[in-house]
């Protein structure tokens, strides 16, 4: 453990004092921005940086087409690049659109509210695929922010060690909610059967309206899936317990406490839009200043010659269209992927923030209590 409590007011009974706002503020705005600053060490934006590439790379070479709006796009990319246009340091207007926490969160809930649009079976590897992905490099960057939050002495092997011993577990923690909602949906999917045919919906009918049951359970697991998700892999990477645990953490901090875990999820919104838009603003900078640089040279002989190699089309000569063009838009556009990587795992320190924070209200345990190899297990939700 600790050395010393980072926790200033007492834990268990005496926990039960007169409510101080200033301090809670205080401690919510602290513990918010700690694990942003634990979460943008250098390696954990290169492995929300390696999860990017991994999820991205997978969908983009799957065969089919993916729907957005009313418009199918090719698994195959052809055509003509699209023209990329330096960023502004002045189009201040839409920073922080792409790297707020609600942003991110949709972005990685997406693949599966697309589950049932274009190609069943392509969007269930994309969502299996990414699933796999993020449980490995969030729970890495969780744990990553737990030690840090909690100020034990760590290096970056026994990270990795802690992460692949438990990685089974974060996988399991989305997983077993899944297989839940597929178990609920199947005696209602065999009763739909029965309503295909006029004379078995006699028998359909009624057992249809029982089963709105299963609806009601289906909901309140969706319920807390949605809302409860971002603290699984925290609640593994802080009490090194099983899938089982941190479901029922996560979701016990969510309804059994939802004023806490709403004010503090504003608290963390507001703040990570806030960093995500320094972020993203010094991203912009760089790339302007990096293209700006470029273009000094690149135009000695033309005014427009660095901006013909970033929109080359599919006119000119071979070593333009698929070598120089590629790679000029690639080392320019990468500055916001940059800001998305580091976007991503600022999200995730923020999860793991709030699960500290929410911990703290629902089980008054102390804020420096995270789980260490060879240490007695820490108690039981229920205990």
């Amino acid at each position: 453990m600790a050395a010393e409590s980072l926790d200033s007011k007492p834990s268990g009974a005496a926990f039960q004092s007169p409510l101080d706002i200033s301090f809670e503020a205080g401690l919510i705005f602290s513990k918010l921005m700690a694990g942003v600053y634990a979460s943008l060490h250098p390696i954990n934006v290169l492995l929300a940086l390696l999860a990017l590439l991994l999820v991205g790379c997978v969908s983009t070479w799957l065969p089919g087409s993916v729907e957005i709006g009313t418009e199918a796009i090719p698994g195959a990319t052809t055509g003509t690049p699209p023209a990329y246009v330096v960023p502004s340091p002045m189009s201040v207007g839409a920073l922080g659109s792409t790297t707020n926490p609600l942003w991110i969160a949709s972005e990685l809930m997406q693949p599966w509210a697309d589950l049932f649009r274009g190609s069943f079976w392509r969007q269930t590897v994309i969502c299996l695929w990414g699933l796999m992905v993020w449980s490995w490099a969030g729970t890495m960057i969780c744990r990553s922010t737990a030690l840090r939050l909690g100020r034990v002495d760590h290096q970056w092997w026994d990270v990795v060690r802690f992460t692949n011993q438990h990685y089974l577990d974060s996988l399991f923690s989305i997983l077993i909610p899944l297989a839940a909602l597929a178990a609920l949906a199947l005696p209602l999917a065999v009763t739909g059967w029965l309503l295909v045919w006029d004379w078995t919906s006699i028998v359909g009918a009624p057992v249809a309206v029982l089963g709105s049951v299963f609806g009601l359970l289906m909901g309140v697991i969706l319920l807390g899936l949605i809302l409860a998700w971002p603290l699984m892999f925290p609640a593994i990477a802080f009490e090194g317990r099983d899938s089982f645990e941190s479901i029922s953490r996560a979701y016990a901090y969510i309804l059994q406490r939802p004023i806490h875990a709403f004010l503090v999820a504003v608290a963390a919104v507001a703040i990570g839009s806030l960093v995500g838009s320094v972020i993203e603003f010094f991203c912009s900078l760089s790339a302007s200043g990096y293209a700006w640089a470029l273009s000094w040279g690149t135009n000695a002989g033309n005014a427009d010659r660095f901006s013909q190699l970033l929109q080359s089309s599919g006119e000119g000569p071979l070593i333009i269209r698929y070598w120089s063009g590629p790679m000029l838009r690639t080392s320019v556009e990468g500055f916001s992927f940059l800001a998305r990587a580091a976007s991503y795992s600022m999200f995730w320190g923020l999860a793991s923030g709030m699960y500290l924070l929410l911990r703290r209200y629902l089980d008054q345990t102390p804020l420096d209590e995270v789980y260490r190899p060879g240490q007695a297990t820490l108690k039981s939700l229920d205990a």
